[in-house]
């Protein structure tokens, strides 16, 4: 018994939907929620971060690194609790809440190559596709900037 090609393309399209709906709502543009590729200003390795809003805070957490030479970093200048701990898995940017339309601060971002915190301001660009991410001490003048790239869960 055959199938019509009317049957089965009703069938490739439905099954289309049911996997690709989910997956293009997933992405919402407008919210820093979700993964992002970080990319190195200047040292350090790239890395994916999950963006998480919880109770109008934004947190950003190390889910992977990307780098061959070193696969499993610590944060062995950090202090206290952080001290030696695996760079996967460390909030690396805190309480972040909005402040303007796309712009995020009043939190603060850890260096895990220095072991030190940062006031931190982080701005969605590029029509949500990247994150500008400024740290800094006393005003956003004197600190260092990174981009993020959106991707997809590594």
């Amino acid at each position: 018994m055959t199938k019509s090609p009317k049957i089965a393309l009703l069938a490739s399209c439905a099954l289309f939907l049911a996997v690709a709906t989910p997956a293009m709502a997933a992405e919402d543009l407008t919210s820093p929620e979700g993964f992002w590729k970080t990319i190195p200003d200047n040292k350090g390795d790239p890395g994916i971060v999950k963006v998480t809003l919880k109770d109008g805070k934004l947190t950003a957490q190390v889910v992977k690194v990307l780098s061959e030479a070193h696969p499993n970093p610590r944060c062995v200048k950090c202090e206290g609790a952080l001290k030696d701990a695996p760079v996967v898995g460390i909030k690396l940017v805190e309480n972040l809440s909005p402040i303007e339309k796309d712009v995020w601060g009043d939190g603060q971002v850890l260096d895990p190559d220095s072991g030190k915190f940062y006031k931190v301001k982080i701005s969605l660009i590029d029509g949500g596709k990247r994150i500008k991410l400024r740290g800094y001490i006393g005003a956003p003048a004197f600190g260092r900037t990174q981009y993020w790239e959106r991707t997809t869960a590594p």
